[in-house]
């Protein structure tokens, strides 16, 4: 295992696992980070991400194919820090957008529910769990359209249905989930 640094020795556009130190104690991000020009980026998905980081470690998985990057838990620190909660749910939603085996999609849905899990029912999650179906809903219109298209006007065809069917499974997670967030609003709610 890699020793923990000092943020300010971390070098520029290198994959790194980032640790950030507030009140409740030690959280680690549970995906690869880059330090870009601009900020900190999500290695797999290019993504910006909001995170103020106090140390890095260099990443011990393996890089060369991110979309089918081994999934890697956090440190087992247990933390209620929202940030971090919030940006493990983006990327492991983004993986379940493009992951097509099996036993990943299912280690990643778990760990999706867990974090999750960690920021309860709010309006705030619910209207993230919108913008997520919308993506998700999105990106099936665009793959179905490209694979109704003609033969001479795409690539390969061969890797589509996977991929669809990957889409439509993480649509019907995040549809469930969005159903039990409004059940546990509808409990919490206080009738005059």
């Amino acid at each position: 295992m890699h020793v923990w640094q000092p943020i300010t020795t971390v070098p520029l556009d290198r994959a790194v696992e980032l640790a950030v130190l507030d009140a409740d104690g030690e959280h680690v991000l549970a995906f690869p980070c880059r330090r870009a020009p601009h900020g900190w980026i999500d290695a797999a998905t290019q993504r910006r991400l909001d995170v103020r980081p106090t140390h890095w470690r260099e990443w011990s998985g393996d890089l060369s194919a991110l979309r089918h990057m081994p999934l890697w838990g956090w440190s087992g620190v247990p933390h209620t820090n929202r940030s971090i909660a919030n940006e493990n749910i983006l990327h492991f939603c983004n993986r379940l957008r493009t992951q097509i085996d099996p036993a990943a999609r299912s280690r990643l849905q778990k760990l999706l529910i867990e974090e999750e899990d960690k920021l309860g029912a709010s309006l705030d999650m619910l209207s993230q769990i919108d913008r997520e179906l919308n993506g998700t809903k999105a990106l099936i219109e665009r793959l179905t359209a490209l694979a109704a298209a003609p033969e001479r006007d795409r690539c390969d065809g061969t890797g589509e249905r996977p991929l669809l069917e990957g889409l439509e499974r993480t649509r019907l997670l995040i549809e469930g989930y969005r159903l039990l967030i409004l059940a546990k609003l509808n409990d919490s709610r206080t009738w005059d």
